[in-house]
């Protein structure tokens, strides 16, 4: 195993963390990766990346509320 290969694993188990945090919003993912959209979408063309779960366009998380 070379050290890109090495690189390239821990690319896609952050992509993967980074996607399950922010509820698959691909925009709240690159903030919280550093990076712009185009660079997750691209990231996200990966065959590794297949299964990872995007929220449906235009959705918005849900409104925190507090307890009363």
């Amino acid at each position: 195993m070379t050290l890109r290969d090495i690189l390239d694993a821990q690319r896609v188990e952050q992509i993967r963390a980074a996607m399950a945090e922010t509820g698959g919003r691909v925009p709240a993912a690159a903030r919280a990766l550093g990076v712009t959209r185009r660079t997750v979408y691209r990231w996200l063309a990966d065959p590794r990346l297949a299964d990872v779960a995007r929220a449906p366009k235009g959705t918005r998380p849900a409104p925190v509320t507090s307890a009363a």
